[in-house]
């Protein structure tokens, strides 16, 4: 057991003790504590080394991944992307067919402004 283990059970065992929270066990002479279990990594755990945390990287959809909403995203751009494609007269199938698959890959994505007036 690690002297951080060690100490953290003491301290559990002091805690309990000056707050009453322990059972007495009188025919085996004993004092009964629960001590919580210890919560993340064990003690010496070298995994998160340079790590910088914070999540993941900048343009990463796993939010978006699964369910409705990445599906009605992607219509939703594409719809808009059809539209200002028409509008500009340069419509033709595989220029469509290539943006899908950069829209897909996340390579273009369109912001939308959903205010009344945008």
């Amino acid at each position: 057991m690690q002297p951080r283990e060690k100490r953290r059970r003491v301290d559990c065992m002091l805690l309990a003790l000056s707050t009453n929270e322990y059972r007495l066990n009188r025919s085996a002479g004993k004092i009964a504590l629960t001590i919580p279990k210890k919560r993340g990594a064990p003690y010496g755990n070298k995994n998160a080394i340079g790590n910088k945390g914070g999540g993941a990287p900048i343009g990463n959809i796993n939010t978006e991944k699964h369910g409705f909403y990445t599906n009605f995203g992607y219509r939703f751009q594409m719809m808009k992307i059809e539209e200002s494609l028409m509008e500009s007269g340069q419509y033709n199938v595989e220029l469509v067919r290539d943006i899908a698959e950069k829209v897909k890959s996340g390579e273009v994505r369109i912001k939308f402004d959903f205010s009344p007036g945008g």
